[in-house]
């Protein structure tokens, strides 16, 4: 259709959003269709192609990335470039070179793979709640991701390492996802004041809200590894049986916590009520003594690192209350 619409310009270009941007200056331009191509208009005009998913002078489209395995196809739009693509990422990465792109298509087409196969509720979740990724400056030695209530649908993450490891971050992701989503619409938690948490996920205490969607992000990572396991061999599958113990613990202890906290509405009693009993039902899985050691050892690592750098020894042993 034709239009017309002035839009204004931020860090030194105009974005359309889910299609690309337009490299001009000035604090404006004028985008419109009378006819024929759209065209952004400011100090020069750029003309969008045909398919404004492809680059051309002045423009720079949002590509996306398309995979298929098992004859199911996932299409996931790679947002490099919106100035508001992730609210609150400070390590929002630059744009993604041809060859870099080629490493994350590799990377999500490995994972959906791993997903479908193995994971198969996760995949089905992924594919209706997932349609953005965002790329974040990579940190040495670790893998990050995130996700934003106000930009439900994406994912920000670092460069996937492997297949497993992308795999994991959709499980963990989609949770916050689908929690954000509820919490829209039906008010979960009353409000708790200044009061912080331990977190056996975090390095900083954490506001109710806040464990109570690593609690719900946790679930998901420990069922993640409670089914991944079994596909693993030698030292990857001991490692695999201490995550999944290791955060099977901390899930519990936090859901223990919010139940006890005081400050659930109803419908959110009803809620964290049915995530102890999905906790609940893996506590007779199998888990060797080397795995659960392992797990301990790792969570007894991290309280103390917590307590170190915090100051405050919280009380209870799934995450105390602490002074705001």
């Amino acid at each position: 259709m034709d239009f017309e619409i002035e839009v204004p310009a931020d860090e030194g270009g105009i974005t359309l959003p889910s299609l690309g941007r337009a490299v001009l200056a000035g604090p404006s331009a004028l985008v419109r269709r009378a006819g024929g191509p759209v065209e952004v208009i400011g100090d020069e005009t750029v003309r969008l192609p045909d398919d404004p998913h492809q680059d051309a002078p002045g423009w720079q489209a949002l590509r996306h990335l398309e995979v298929t395995a098992r004859g199911r196809i996932l299409t996931l739009c790679v947002d490099d470039l919106d100035p508001y693509r992730m609210p609150g990422a400070r390590l929002a990465a630059d744009r993604l070179s041809e060859d870099e792109l080629a490493v994350w298509r590799e990377a999500l087409r490995s994972a959906w793979e791993l997903l479908l196969d193995h994971h198969p509720t996760v995949a089905e979740e992924v594919s209706v709640a997932t349609s953005v990724l965002t790329p974040l400056t990579d940190v040495p030695g670790d893998q990050i991701s995130g996700s934003s209530r106000e930009a439900f649908g994406c994912v920000a993450l670092s460069t996937p390492p492997d297949a497993t490891t992308l795999a994991l971050t959709f499980a963990h992701e989609v949770q916050h996802g689908k929690l954000s989503a509820l919490l829209d619409v039906l008010p979960l938690l009353r409000p708790s004041g200044d009061r912080r948490y331990y977190a056996p996920w975090r390095n900083d205490p954490r506001p109710l809200g806040g464990l109570f969607q690593g609690a719900y992000a946790y679930v998901g990572v420990s069922g993640f590894w409670r089914r991944q396991r079994h596909h693993e061999q030698g030292e990857a599958a001991l490692a695999a049986s201490a995550e999944f113990y290791r955060w099977w613990e901390a899930a519990v202890g936090a859901t223990q916590v919010i139940t006890e906290s005081g400050f659930l509405t109803p419908p959110g009693e009803r809620f964290v009520a049915r995530m102890a009993a999905t906790l609940r039902a893996w506590r007779d899985e199998e888990v060797s003594g080397a795995a659960v050691e392992k797990a301990h050892r790792d969570a007894a690592a991290h309280r103390a690192m917590w307590e170190e750098r915090n100051g405050v020894t919280p009380s209870s042993p799934g995450g105390g209350t602490i002074p705001g």
